[in-house]
């Protein structure tokens, strides 16, 4: 049995990319597998909290360029009110995760052509 894809990464929560929370890498773990999308924060100082998708609750996925050349996002749009509105997961292996989610059957708004190469 495949126990899907997982990744550790960064993640910024909240209203909004301007304004929420910020946790750099490793703090956050992505687990993605084809009934939900979980993202577990376990940062320093910070209480361990887990962001919870269902496939079901997702309206859409797409990368977003951070500031930097070698920082990408995943931007989760939902419908889960226990949710803040706006999540996005740092990841350094934006292709590997872009492929994970589309093997398990998501869609991705967007490609990830022009960040920088995985190693």
């Amino acid at each position: 049995m495949d126990d899907g894809y997982g990744e550790t990464g960064g993640l910024r929560w909240g209203s909004g990319f301007g304004s929420g929370w910020n946790a750099s890498w490793p703090s956050a773990r992505l687990r993605v597998s084809p009934e939900r999308i979980t993202i577990t924060l376990n940062g320093i100082g910070l209480v361990r909290r887990s962001f919870v998708f269902a496939a079901a609750d997702l309206h859409g996925l797409r990368f977003r360029p951070g500031r930097f050349p070698f920082s990408t996002g995943l931007v989760i749009g939902h419908r889960n009110p226990a949710q803040p509105p706006f999540i996005l997961f740092w990841t350094f292996r934006p292709r590997a995760l872009r492929k994970a989610l589309i093997a398990m059957g998501y869609g991705v708004n967007d490609s990830v052509e022009g960040v920088l190469p995985e190693r």
